[in-house]
């Protein structure tokens, strides 16, 4: 019987670098292969190196071919707030969780 973890994790996205060739300047695909297993503390942290690397658009794959051409800024400030709304949301269950039980 097999026990260990597999070494990389399924963190439910796909980032591929690309250059925009009617700007000239470097973009990040990004697809969001499964919303229910992305791992948003992972995400945020790869795009921040990126960032940091002279990127500055994204351009988000959605449902059915559908893309979405943004600020790399403005995703990571959007991202930032849903992960901290997250986590507000599980504490909260948590203290509800803990009332019900005393």
């Amino acid at each position: 019987m097999n026990t260990k973890k597999r070494a990389s994790r399924n963190v439910g996205f796909g980032i591929q670098r690309d250059i925009d060739f009617e700007n000239g300047e470097a973009v990040l695909l990004l697809r969001i292969s499964n919303p229910r297993r992305l791992n948003a503390k992972i995400l945020g942290e790869v795009l921040i190196k990126y960032f940091r690397g002279g990127y500055k658009t994204l351009i988000l794959s959605k449902a059915r071919g559908i893309q979405e051409k943004l600020s790399l800024l403005d995703f990571l400030g959007r991202l930032q707030a849903t992960y901290n709304e997250s986590r507000l949301f599980f504490l909260e269950r948590k203290l509800i969780r803990d009332r019900i039980a005393y």
